[in-house]
């Protein structure tokens, strides 16, 4: 591959290089990008942090609460359901951290092999539909937790539940939609799969769009939740407002790359998108913690 081939693939990126008569690394090819995108990284690694530190503290504290019979049994159900979520959330987070992180390294060089730069891509893709599978993951524990709602809260089912070893599933065949929305899930995960293998580079924007739809499914199980009266439970109403406005920016960050939107010739859409991710990564782990109570 001769200079002008690389220069008619990469104008900006290589000429930026070749004006400083640098090597391949020599600078940063897109400094805002890079900088924002190395933000989001940290950021989401450290919201898995903050997941990982609050199971360490519920899984410890709800192996007691259960043996304690409380007026709010059901909501301890449906909290102790929801508790599993927050693996999700934690795999999650860790995934769309190394995705930014990628994607910084991406942003910081001007590579002369349009392959390295491919591989790169498909490392961010790959990434991005591993973080939409466990948010998907999270959608299905908030509709587990559903289905614990109007249990009789007794002592003696409460202990009956809390016997049972893996006992969110006992919910399931009431639940007739959950292998329908698991199947899709995987179905979702494998299209996202083949989009990272596509020649001659992946859709980044298609990854984009599966994250949010997953965070908008989330969004809806949550919202659905209701008590056998009517009305959303305490944990959903604490949770759904964070939910909302970190899916509300996380699809705003989608459509600024979709549709590369750039304030600025030196902050272009990819700077924006990554700073729009800021805040909502705070957002959703707000909701995520807030859900359990934490």
């Amino acid at each position: 591959m001769d200079d002008r081939t690389v220069a008619a693939e990469t104008p900006d990126r290589v000429a930026r290089v070749r004006n400083e008569g640098g090597a391949e690394w020599s600078r940063l090819a897109e400094p805002a990008a890079a900088a924002t995108s190395l933000l989001v990284g940290v950021a989401a690694l450290a919201c898995a942090s903050a997941t990982w530190r609050a199971m360490a503290i519920w899984e410890e504290e709800w192996s007691e609460l259960f043996a304690v019979v409380a007026p709010n049994a059901v909501e301890q159900l449906d909290a102790a359901v929801l508790l599993r979520w927050l693996p999700s959330w934690l795999v999650a987070f860790v995934a769309l951290g190394l995705a930014a992180l990628l994607g910084a390294v991406f942003h910081s060089h001007s590579f002369e092999r349009a392959r390295s730069r491919s591989w790169i891509t498909r490392g961010i893709t790959l990434l991005i539909a591993v973080s939409a599978a466990f948010v998907w993951s999270a959608m299905l524990a908030a509709g587990l937790a559903d289905a614990v709602r109007g249990l009789p809260n007794t002592q003696a089912d409460l202990g009956a539940m809390v016997g049972v070893s893996d006992y969110p599933h006992v919910a399931l065949p009431d639940r007739p939609l959950y292998p329908l929305l698991a199947a899709l899930g995987g179905a979702k995960l494998l299209l996202m799969l083949l989009n990272t293998l596509r020649r001659p580079r992946p859709r980044l924007g298609w990854s984009m769009l599966d994250l949010v739809a997953s965070l908008l499914a989330v969004l809806v199980a949550v919202a659905l939740a209701s008590e056998p009266g009517g009305g959303l439970t305490s944990s959903a109403r604490s949770t759904l407002p964070w939910l909302a406005g970190g899916v509300g920016l996380a699809a705003a960050a989608t459509s600024v790359q979709l549709w590369r939107i750039a304030p600025h010739p030196r902050f272009d859409h990819n700077a924006l998108c990554y700073v729009l991710l800021l805040p909502a990564l705070w957002l959703l782990l707000e909701g995520a913690l807030r859900a359990v109570g934490a």
